[in-house]
């Protein structure tokens, strides 16, 4: 047997551990569950075996059927609206603008906030925010979380309000790899405005563009938090996904063998110029809608039960009186501190290992080219 030199004693050090990793935490429980979806198992007991049936009933299972059409519409189109959004306001911030770095930070924020916390603000925004406006304005305002016909869009702008921040700073790093030499000569041949993005920027940032549609649709498809904290997949499982769906029946609904199968079949689908003043502006004013839920998030925080009505003033206005009274009762009725704790040591353990397995993989990759 041929004794191995450092270089390949250094690669199989660094890999074999991460293999093994893989192997326990991903690749053997896609195993397991694969083998429990020929199985009638509940997710405890003891289970049978019975062949082919769960994955016929997908087919003859009406509620599973909607949740794919619901998943594979809504994943569409959030798709595109985030795509759109996130290019156009890529090409804005990476244009000759004061404060860049500053706004590009700002227009980051969605993406450093939990799912499920965007989740809940935005379901206070639909059910109290949007229709007292409506109210005011002389309509009938009714939530429309509550709607069979509307409650998805709600989703929709929840999930590209936080996914555009992610797409955004992708966009603005492929357009900093177009050379600037390409539009000095596009601007001699006369390419401006629509033209040049068409022939010269666009045609150079593909690569980009498709990563971020690929990112887009695995995200949506799974979509599962935001359904969580605004609608639990009603009303009348109209915003049902499928991952909700699966969660749902598999771990309290005790059809864990026959989820199993719907995971495995959902895994199948998945010039030197002035400073541009008018896109500064613009961009500023869409600031607002990034701090307006954070501006709600901070000021109900900070009210007393008493303040909270639903008039336009009574949900805008700042406190009468600033109270931690809040924050006292949810420290009292919950275990805050050891949630606190709980959360502090999985993210230090997911950072550590993140950093140390990937440069372990790096290095060894690297030292073995």
């Amino acid at each position: 047997m041929k004794k191995m030199n450092n270089k390949e004693r250094t690669f199989a050090l660094m890999t074999i551990p991460i293999l093994i990793l893989f192997f326990a935490f991903n690749t053997l429980p896609l195993i397991k569950g694969f083998v429990y979806s020929f199985t009638n198992f509940k997710g405890y007991g003891t289970y049978d075996y019975v062949g082919l049936r769960n994955y016929m009933d997908l087919f003859t299972d009406g509620r599973v059927g909607n949740s794919y059409i619901f998943t594979i519409k809504f994943a569409i189109l959030t798709t595109i609206v985030v795509n759109v959004i996130s290019l156009i306001l890529a090409l804005a911030l990476n244009s000759k603008i004061k404060f860049k770095s500053a706004l590009r930070g700002a227009y980051f924020i969605p993406n450093i906030l939990g799912a499920l916390v965007v989740g809940y603000i935005f379901n206070y925004f639909f059910t109290y925010i949007v229709p007292a406006v409506i109210d005011m304005m002389g309509g009938k305002g009714t939530s429309i979380l509550v709607s069979t016909k509307w409650a998805w869009i709600a989703i929709v702008i929840v999930c590209a309000w936080q996914a555009v921040a992610m797409n955004t700073i992708i966009y603005i790093s492929g357009l900093q790899t177009v050379p600037e030499d390409v539009y000095e000569a596009g601007a001699i041949d006369g390419a401006t405005g629509w033209q040049r993005f068409k022939h010269l920027t666009f045609p150079l940032i593909i690569p980009f563009f498709s990563i971020n549609m690929v990112l887009c649709v695995k995200n949506f498809l799974m979509v599962f938090d935001q359904i969580v904290a605004l609608t639990k997949g009603g009303p009348a499982q109209s915003t049902e996904s499928i991952s909700y769906l699966i969660y749902n029946n598999g771990m309290s609904g005790g059809q864990f063998g026959f989820q199993s199968a719907n995971v495995i079949m959902e895994e199948k689908i998945k010039v030197k110029e002035k400073f541009n003043i008018p896109v500064t502006i613009l961009l500023f004013l869409g600031l607002i809608t990034i701090a307006f839920p954070l501006y709600m998030t901070i000021v109900i925080a900070f009210k007393q039960p008493s303040e909270m009505t639903n008039s336009i003033s009574g949900i805008l206005s700042l406190p009468k009186h600033w109270s931690f009274s809040n924050f006292a009762e949810a420290m009292r009725v919950t275990d805050f501190w050891r949630s606190l704790l709980n959360s502090v040591l999985i993210t230090a353990v997911t950072v550590v290992l993140s950093v140390v397995l990937h440069s372990m993989i790096g290095y060894a990759v690297g030292r073995n080219k």
